[in-house]
């Protein structure tokens, strides 16, 4: 096998940790047998550990909601394999921060993104965005909305619905959804 057979598999696992009413026994043994391939993948003499590997490995502890186990296990792998991250590794991250309601550290990983000079995508944005919009951010929700312009994406319609939907919406945050979502809210 290669590391990209090693790389689904890992996904397979997120995937079963996303389904409904998952049982807890099952998403410790999802993310331990993740580990197992994730050990295979550094005895395998022919696969190499990258970017997606990691990042996959990631996003499962992200889905599982462990933490501490990210900071104490996963994020450190990076540095051992002297791997930099990429926007996906800053996606993952926000997410979870964004599950745990930390909105600074969501702004903190994406203004990180920004300084590696990484071209933001579509899940970072939508972390950024929806962190603005529970800080009640007006700044942050406009650069969000800008870059989403800017990488000719557009966030999700419930995340434009409920900016339309805003009591005493800030003009220059009006001009943008009016100019660049027109097609969302009765406001617009």
């Amino acid at each position: 096998m290669n590391s990209h057979i090693y790389n689904q598999l890992i996904r397979v696992y997120t995937g079963a940790c996303k389904v409904a009413n998952v049982q807890d026994v099952h998403v410790e043994q999802y993310c331990a047998d993740a580990w197992a391939l994730f050990e295979q993948v550094q005895e395998v003499k022919d696969c190499e550990v990258s970017v997606e590997l990691l990042n996959s490995l990631l996003q499962l502890h992200v889905v599982a909601v462990k933490p501490s186990l990210i900071e104490a296990k996963v994020l450190p792998l990076y540095a051992v394999h002297k791997i930099e991250y990429d926007q996906n590794t800053y996606a993952h991250l926000a997410r979870l921060y964004l599950d745990l309601r930390d909105m600074e550290k969501v702004v903190e990983l994406f203004d990180k993104s920004q300084e590696a000079g990484l071209k933001p995508v579509n899940k970072l944005l939508a972390s950024y965005l929806e962190a603005g919009l529970r800080k009640q951010s007006t700044e942050t929700i406009i650069h969000a909305l800008t870059k989403f312009k800017e990488i000719g994406q557009v966030p999700h319609h419930r995340v434009l619905k409920q900016l339309s939907n805003l009591k005493q919406i800030p003009d220059e945050l009006f001009v943008i959804l009016r100019r660049d979502f027109r097609p969302y809210g009765p406001l617009i």
